[in-house]
């Protein structure tokens, strides 16, 4: 029961028997102070404060809803921007692609010397309509070309990647070419551009970083041995293309390095017969199981270097020199600086023969070195006067019986008797029209030998720092114990002497590349 409010009660006496009231304002020792009672809230106040909370509570659910869709909008614009990355990036990848592509097929033209701009570029649209024109990747298609523009219309990237594709334009600039490819991807187009300039060089396409190069068959017979000690290898190449085999290595003959024959359809089993095997370079497993990687036939024909002795001509006929003729008597050990030897001469030096300079025989000769051969310096032989057909037998002969050891002409004094000879670097024989023969040891034979046949019999040992090219289609044999090493530096400039085709191919200008 709540009993009423006495407002009186302050001011009224303590009735009888009750302790005295205490003074107005404190509290009676010993009895706890009254707690004040709140009176409850007016009903009207209580209402308010439910509402207040509900609009609270829909403001935050408004809020949070609010945030909700932001990051769900964010979401998909963020999805989108990847999407349209990805896009982009796809499209960029088909233009390079695409520039690769067109940058293999153009580095690989090779025009004449003196071939002019406007027959280059006619070269450029013709090899890329070769290369396109009815292929599936066209899909009908074709390579369009005039005197201003080649153009390559779009072509499907990867078949894994439907909606890829490049086009690619070619135009002339001024002296050079510029290559603009376009990739595309899902309505997204990117390009980039380069240029292209011509380069004069000669055409060596790699003939000589072959350690034998043949224009006949190469067959290896005994336990003849070819081997190098360049990670490289030293390759074996026959561009006879009627042979039945090419290149063949019979009874234990082996072989470090590759082979290349221009006659297609030849495999490791023609090559290689009994128990003839091929090794790896600076190895000594014989057979190696790898000898499939390293046969190849079906190639295209190298540039085969022109012949041409005209500077040696001029030095012979400058420096100081022995002269040997058909009455010179060569029996004992003689010591020569500058040899020349006149037509039909035809000497046999009988004992040691050191040679410092320049040999050159004039055409024709038939020379024979018996004894020891030490030269500083090359064995040049004038050419005949007629070209031979490269079916015809040399008609004139060389032949190392004894040991032969050599050094370039880099290694001769610098001093007049020798002027001009130094730099004439790179071969150490010439010898067109010659059949040559080695019968004995060589040490080791610096240069480059140019040869029309070549036999290397019996116990022939040695190195030789530079390849052998035979320009006959005659078989180039090695039998008995044969065992020559092959050190083949494939940066080496052409030998004098050799000439190779000048031609003009197109390389990718340096800094060109720019996305457009």
């Amino acid at each position: 029961m709540i009993r009423p409010f006495d407002s009186d009660r302050a001011t009224r006496p303590p009735a009888a028997g009750s302790p005295p009231r205490p003074p107005a304002g404190q509290v009676h020792p010993g009895i706890a102070p009254p707690t004040p009672v709140r009176p409850p809230p007016p009903a009207f106040l209580a209402r308010r404060r439910r509402g207040f909370s509900s609009i609270l509570a829909t403001y935050y659910v408004a809020l949070f809803s609010g945030l909700a869709i932001a990051y769900a909008a964010m979401s998909g614009i963020n999805s989108e921007a990847t999407g349209n990355a990805r896009k982009e990036n796809l499209a960029l990848s088909a233009a390079e692609s695409g520039l690769s592509i067109v940058r293999y097929h153009l580095t690989q033209l090779h025009a004449d010397g003196t071939a002019t701009q406007a027959e280059i570029f006619a070269s450029i649209g013709a090899m890329l309509q070769n290369a396109f024109n009815g292929t599936v990747n066209l899909g009908g298609r074709t390579v369009t070309a005039d005197a201003g523009r080649v153009f390559l219309p779009a072509v499907q990237v990867d078949t894994a990647l439907p909606g890829a594709t490049f086009e690619a334009e070619i135009v002339p600039d001024g002296a050079s070419y510029r290559c603009t490819v376009t990739g595309r991807y899902a309505g997204v187009t990117r390009s980039v551009r380069v240029t292209f300039e011509e380069s004069l060089g000669q055409l060596e396409n790699g003939i000589m970083n072959n350690g034998i190069v043949s224009r006949g068959s190469v067959n290896f017979n005994g336990s003849a041995v070819l081997k190098t000690n360049v990670a490289g290898g030293c390759g074996v190449m026959s561009l006879d293309p009627t042979a039945q085999i090419p290149v063949h290595f019979n009874g234990s003959a082996q072989l470090q390095g590759d082979i290349y024959m221009v006659k297609p359809g030849v495999n490791v089993d023609d090559v290689f017969n009994g128990s003839a095997a091929w090794g790896p370079p600076g190895g000594t497993s014989f057979p190696d199981t790898n000898a499939d990687n390293h046969v190849f036939s079906g190639i295209d024909e190298p540039a085969w270097p022109e012949i041409d002795v005209a500077e040696f001509t001029s030095l012979i006929n400058t420096l100081p020199k022995t002269t040997i003729t058909s009455s010179t008597k060569l029996n004992g050990s003689v010591s020569m600086h500058n040899v020349y030897i006149a037509p039909n001469a035809n000497p046999r030096f009988n004992g040691t023969a050191t040679i410092s300079g320049l040999v050159y025989i004039a055409y024709p000769n038939n020379v024979v070195f018996n004894g020891s051969t030490n030269i500083t310096g090359a064995i040049i032989c004038e050419p005949p006067p007629y070209e031979p057909s490269v079916t015809a037998s040399p008609n004139c002969g060389m032949n190392f019986n004894g040991s032969i050891t050599t050094s370039g002409v880099e290694n001769l004094p610098d001093t007049a008797e020798y002027a001009g000879l130094r730099d004439k670097k790179g071969a150490f024989l010439i010898a067109k029209d010659y059949d040559v023969l080695f019968n004995g040891a060589m040490g080791i034979v610096n240069g480059t030998m140019y040869t029309s046949g070549l036999r290397l019999n019996g116990s022939t040992t040695g190195t030789i720092r530079g390849s052998i090219l035979v320009d006959r289609q005659r078989i180039l044999t090695k039998n008995g114990s044969v065992n020559v090493t092959f050190e083949v530096n494939a940066d080496a400039q052409a030998p004098a002497g050799f000439r190779f085709t000048q031609s003009k191919r197109l390389v990718l200008r340096a800094g060109s590349y720019q996305e457009v």
